[in-house]
């Protein structure tokens, strides 16, 4: 048995989490689990893992629907970005699409940072709040001193706009239509917009665009990390920045250590967790102006999400029903990937396990997630561990889980006013009816030409020869008149009744 399969993707916060919830499966719930070597690359990972796609992240090879999934868990899934994909996936492979258990507690939230260390000193100084958009307006402010200048920065270490998302027309048709600052775009001989750098890297905003010199360096990561919302939200509101996007990634995170810079970032995340970076706060989201391309407002939060294999309700009941209830908050996660960068582990499993038992007393956390054993689903019946029977009650709990139910048995639901709510347990079909199959909620009526005489069958028996049943749902066969006889079992019908061998009728007796 190699238990249940923990799927991780390439970032901080999976790992902890699904750390956490291998803990919780083994420890809390008893379930031998295991987390997958194999780490997915993007939010659309778990889609394809837990539906048992061999190659999950191989978009052109991924061998789906050819074998039962080994993954059953992933936690910490960035799948809002990927509903299409979801979508798409569940109508074609709507028998092993995987099951979305709800949100994590937290979203993950994108903007434009500063480090806190740069925001203190805007209110050391006067009392600047740089974590929010109306204090960039150059009308009333200079926060351009506290930050950092554009000569300060190798120009060698950022990527040149035409090899970038400024030179991505449609992006920056968009921009141009909904900012009207046409004079930071060239207009191409087809009508089309790409961004104005004028040394070939950094793409000022109209509030600095003058003089270069009173420009905040701001960056994204390549090929341009939400670039059109950071040019609109910096044009809209006055912020006197110069955006550059820096040509790999280790020139961008040491651009956002050295220099006191706005750059763009999201959380939860353990990169620059120790800078305790704080989002600038813009307007709030308009769902339907960033639906038809107008990013001005704030950004929408990401979902992230729980989910499981389709299969894993029938495996493991219990833990479907926990992954279900996770619910972690946002501080607690970034303190945690703090905690984890400030140890130099090379897991997450201590500081999960830490985490674990702080939270044991706490009211409202995870202790109150643990299922009632003996609450059935619909499909499963109450069954004794240590006599290995069916019971009928759970007056005495004790060794009682939940199995599905065997062949020949349906799940009744048992209304007791026990554990957190009704139950099923597993009746024996009666007589005249049968169950080939497990986990099932009914019997099947014996059909015509069968019986069944015995209680908890898998099938039913045929009418002996001379025997015949012309109804369904019977517990015997009716014998033919006197004299008469069936040619062979599974007769249906009195018509099936004759003379026997070397008889013939000569009319009623």
């Amino acid at each position: 048995d190699i238990g249940l399969g923990i799927v991780r993707a390439n970032w901080a916060s999976s790992f902890l989490m699904n750390t956490m919830t291998l803990i919780w499966i083994q420890e809390v719930l008893g379930y031998h689990s295991h987390l997958d070597p194999r780490v997915g690359g993007s939010g659309a990972s778990a889609i394809f893992a837990l539906a048992g796609c061999t190659n999950f992240d191989d978009a052109t090879a991924r061998s789906c629907g050819e074998n039962e999934t080994l993954i059953h868990v992933s936690t910490d899934t960035w799948i809002g970005s990927y509903a299409a994909t979801e979508q798409a996936f569940a109508q074609e492979y709507p028998q092993i699409a995987a099951v979305d258990m709800g949100g994590m507690g937290y979203v993950g939230e994108e903007s434009i940072y500063l480090a806190q260390t740069t925001m203190e000193l805007g209110q050391e100084d006067i009392g600047l709040a740089l974590d929010f958009y109306k204090s960039y307006n150059t009308s009333h402010h200079n926060p351009k001193k506290y930050f950092s200048s554009l000569s300060d920065v190798d120009p060698s270490e950022l990527a040149l706009c035409s090899d970038t998302d400024f030179s991505n027309t449609q992006r920056m048709n968009a921009y141009a239509r909904f900012s009207g600052d046409e004079d930071g775009m060239v207009q191409q001989s087809d009508g089309s917009y790409i961004a104005r750098c004028p040394d070939g890297r950094w793409w000022p905003a109209p509030a600095c665009r003058g003089d270069l010199t009173k420009c905040i360096p701001t960056f994204t990561a390549s090929p341009g990390w939400k670039l059109q919302a950071m040019m609109q939200w910096t044009a809209a509101y006055g912020f006197p920045a110069a955006i550059a996007i820096s040509n790999v990634w280790g020139n961008f995170e040491k651009h956002v250590r050295s220099f006191r810079a706005l750059h763009y970032w999201w959380v939860p995340d353990a990169t620059f967790v120790e800078m305790f970076p704080q989002p600038v706060v813009f307007p709030r989201h308009v769902a339907s102006e960033w639906a038809e391309g107008n990013k001005k407002t704030g950004g929408a939060g990401s979902y992230v999400s729980k989910m499981v294999s389709h299969n894993l309700r029938s495996k493991a009941p219990l833990v479907q029903e926990f992954v279900g209830k996770i619910k972690v908050e946002l501080t607690d996660v970034q303190d945690l990937l703090l905690t984890h960068k400030q140890s130099g582990a090379s897991d997450y499993f201590d500081v999960a396990c830490d985490f674990i038992k702080k939270k044991r007393s706490h009211p409202s956390h995870w202790t109150s997630w643990i299922p009632d054993k003996t609450q059935c689903n619909a499909q499963f019946g109450l069954y004794n561990e240590e006599t290995q029977q069916f019971v009928q009650n759970r007056d005495d709990p004790t060794n009682l889980i939940c199995l599905a139910c065997p062949s020949g048995h349906y799940s009744a639901e048992l209304q007791d006013g026990l554990g957190t709510g009704s139950t099923f347990v597993c009746r024996g079909c009666p007589a005249g009816t049968s169950q080939p199959s497990g986990a099932s909620l009914a019997c099947d009526p014996c059909p015509q030409g069968e019986y069944q005489d015995e209680e908890a069958t898998g099938s039913c028996k045929r009418c002996e020869v001379g025997t015949y049943q012309n109804e369904r749902g019977q517990s015997s066969c009716t014998s033919c008149p006197r004299r008469t006889t069936t040619l062979g079992f599974h007769s249906k019908s009195l018509s099936d009744c004759g003379c026997k061998e070397g008889k013939i009728n000569t009319g009623p007796e």
